[in-house]
């Protein structure tokens, strides 16, 4: 099985191939497009010559390399001006997607049982993954179907149909968001909002033909408008044939893929198969009501259109039996989902201890941007743990602000009274005692429960308008400050609502490619995280430094000689240059520094809590999600 970093590999790969599709379509639109203008001229202002031409005559009034050049100009550029204009559009993240199909933000906070169930399964999966708290949507749709949409893994979101709350229990409901998981791991979202907009530009020329339909004639000769009109639809529903052609060549696999990650994530079968059983047995099935499906049909769970031809999901009756074997190929009679069979509560875990562990390297890199059982069952253990105050505060905006400010607050007296003064200049006085009764409450948790606590806070917090999340993100860089130095826990802490906040702030920095594909741009970087890593749980400079080169030598960074190491203290503001750059590296490399970073941090035998809490702070970074750290998973 491909692991996380081949599977990126892959996902990039996948938009060159998406890229010859489309080029392949453009080319036949243009063909088509030329046709039918020619068509029109000829019916609308010559017919009969048309019909009498002998067959040189024919060949000429039907091939014209000058109306062929400024026929396929025009219909290129309205492709290509549709397209990117639906693809800016999209740029704004996974929620432009989930509101234009009609969907509705399900508050952090909300009361609702089956909301409250909804949430509850999103946040346990996303822990367990590592991933950021997706925001969740709901379409109203009465029919069973789901879809994760979004750029970047800070920026995605998961929707869910009516239908799913209505008649799926727990398990069932699990397995599909999961699945949705699987492509926000494998980048699959990425790739399906990019071919959301090149399917947009593709149908813009039915949608031109339908304009020129309605067009009123002078009453004096045939209105060509029309007849081009028509000729256009015609051309149009071929470049629609083509759009659901690439949306079923890019999509197919991907689901028969995120239906074997879900298995993998939640070791249960029965619950994915049972929630596509249902959807066999569903009046609506998994259809969906938009008027956008044709364009966004790929991104679903099951196929969302009325029609299955050139579906962009396998059949039905394959995934079950790739499921369930012994499935008869019956579906379900659906009962009422007051009486529907919700499984039993599993005996409670004991809670993993992550202060140290043991924990070899090549398990570590095998976990990144997978999904362990286990995993997804701590998590559930972990929020049990925490107070249920604590986790009403922080579904709030507000109260999740604070949570944060609060986790900043120092120990010593006087050093928080300055970080309250600084928080007062920011947001006056009145969040002061919401403040420090957090700061309490959060005092004795563990560093990796505090980033989890934060990460569940993180679509509450982005509910927040611009103006205090600008003012958020410079308080946090001024508490951070006020000790005048910046531990691992605080830099974490920055990097994680850095990189989930900002995209709300500006949007643009969603849209950044990748830029590096060699390592020797990029050696120094390395060398900088390595480095930082090494220091992190090394007692000296000597143990520092052999730890470097431990991690230098067992990663693809060995073909290259080492740099020389930096010294006991390394410059915040030098690191976070350093993971900004490799940020736009391709997957080899993120993958050779966060080995040699594993390496360097077990060459002692042990990754330690500081170790781990930096790791999780680089991987987050590079956009490498590392799981719940559960010794042996």
């Amino acid at each position: 099985m491909l692991d996380f970093f081949e599977r990126q590999e892959r996902a990039r790969k996948r938009t060159t191939l998406l890229t010859l599709l489309f080029a392949l379509a453009v080319l036949f639109l243009n063909i088509g497009v030329y046709l039918a203008v020619v068509l029109t001229i000829n019916l609308c202002f010559d017919p009969q010559k048309l019909i009498d031409s002998s067959f040189g005559k024919f060949s000429h009034r039907w091939w014209d390399p000058e109306l062929f050049l400024w026929t396929c100009v025009i219909t290129t550029s309205i492709i290509a001006i549709g397209g990117i204009v639906k693809t800016i559009e999209l740029s704004q993240g996974g929620s432009t997607i989930a509101e234009m199909l009609g969907g509705n933000l399900v508050p952090p906070n909300t009361n609702d049982p089956k909301l409250r169930k909804l949430l509850n399964v999103v946040e346990e999966m996303a822990i367990a993954s590592a991933l950021p708290v997706p925001r969740v949507y709901v379409l109203p749709d009465k029919s069973i179907n789901a879809f994760a949409a979004g750029l970047t893994q800070h920026d995605a979101v998961i929707g869910v149909t009516q239908g799913c709350l209505t008649y799926l229990n727990r398990d069932e409901l699990q397995g599909v968001i999961a699945h949705e998981f699987s492509h926000i791991l494998n980048s699959d979202t990425r790739i399906n909002l990019r071919l959301t907009g090149l399917i947009f530009g593709i149908v813009g020329i039915a949608v031109i033909g339908r304009v020129l339909i309605n067009t009123r004639s002078n009453g004096r000769r045939q209105n060509p408008l029309a007849f081009l009109g028509l000729a256009l639809l015609i051309v149009g529903y071929v470049g629609v044939f083509f759009g659901r052609l690439i949306q079923a060549a890019i999509s197919r696999q991907r689901e028969l893929l995120a239906d074997a990650s879900a298995v993998q994530f939640t070791r249960n079968p029965d619950g994915l198969a049972r929630a596509l059983k249902k959807i066999g047995a569903l009046m609506y099935g998994s259809q969906i009501s938009s008027p956008h499906v044709e364009e966004t049909a790929h991104i679903f769970f099951e196929n969302a259109r009325t029609s299955r031809l050139f579906s962009t999901h396998p059949p039905l009756e394959a995934r079950i039996k790739a499921l369930d074997p012994s499935w008869d190929g019956t579906f379900p009679v659906l009962i009422q989902p007051e009486e529907m069979y919700e499984a039993p509560q599993k005996p409670p875990l004991v809670a993993p201890t992550l202060q140290s562990a043991t924990y070899a390297p090549e398990v570590f890199m095998a976990s990144v941007g997978t999904v362990s059982p286990k995993a997804v069952e701590y998590a559930t253990e972990w929020k049990e743990q925490i107070p249920s105050k604590v986790l009403e505060t922080v579904r709030d905006p507000t109260g999740a602000m604070c949570m944060l400010l609060a986790t900043l607050l120092s120990e010593n007296q006087e050093i928080r009274n300055q970080q309250l003064i600084t928080i007062e200049d920011s947001f006056g006085n009145k969040l002061r005692s919401e403040i420090l009764s957090a700061y309490e409450q959060l005092r004795t948790l563990p560093v990796y429960s505090k980033l989890y606590l934060l990460k569940l806070g993180l679509p509450a917090i982005q509910l927040l308008s611009i103006t205090h999340l600008k003012k958020l993100i410079s308080t946090i860089d001024k508490l951070i400050l006020t000790d005048n130095k910046i531990d691992l826990y605080e830099f974490a802490l920055a990097q994680a609502i850095k990189r989930h906040v900002l995209p709300v702030i500006n949007p643009s920095v969603l849209r950044r490619p990748v830029q590096y594909y060699s390592f020797r741009p990029l050696l120094a970087d390395c060398a900088m995280v390595v480095a930082a890593v090494a220091n992190a749980g090394a007692p000296n400079y000597a143990a520092a430094k052999t730890a470097f080169l431990r991690g230098w030598s067992s990663s693809a960074l060995s073909q290259f000689p080492p740099p020389q190491p930096a010294g006991n203290t390394i410059s915040i503001d030098a690191l976070q240059q350093a993971l900004d750059k490799l940020a736009l590296a391709a997957p080899p490399i993120k993958r050779a520094v966060l080995e040699a970073a594993a390496h360097a941090a077990a060459y002692d035998g042990k990754i330690t809590a500081s170790e781990a809490t930096l790791l999780r702070a680089v991987a987050d970074v590079l956009g490498c999600p590392i799981p719940f750290f559960v010794q042996g998973v």
